[in-house]
């Protein structure tokens, strides 16, 4: 790949290696309201709380001309309002 300045995928080798061990920790915190034929929701939701970088996938890098690392989101907060009838 790096002779030929692009990436090149050996088919043999597909499943041969494993990426890093994934993980993350989502909390969710809700408050309910609750009307006669209805309920209101709003949550609060915090996800991958402690910010590990998991990849995803690993590509070419054609300006650098090596392999490159595509991670996930960071820490992502949430929130939101659901109505159940």
């Amino acid at each position: 790949s790096q002779q030929a300045f692009q990436g090149i995928y050996d088919d043999t080798q597909t499943n041969i290696l494993r990426m890093p061990n994934y993980h993350s920790l989502n909390i969710r915190l809700d408050r309910r309201f609750h009307f006669s034929k209805s309920n209101l929701i709003f949550y609060v939701s915090v996800w991958n709380a402690y910010g590990r970088k998991n990849i995803t996938s690993y590509d070419w890098d054609e300006f650098e001309n090596k392999p490159s690392e595509s991670t996930q989101w960071g820490l992502l907060p949430i929130f939101g309002l659901e109505f159940e009838f």
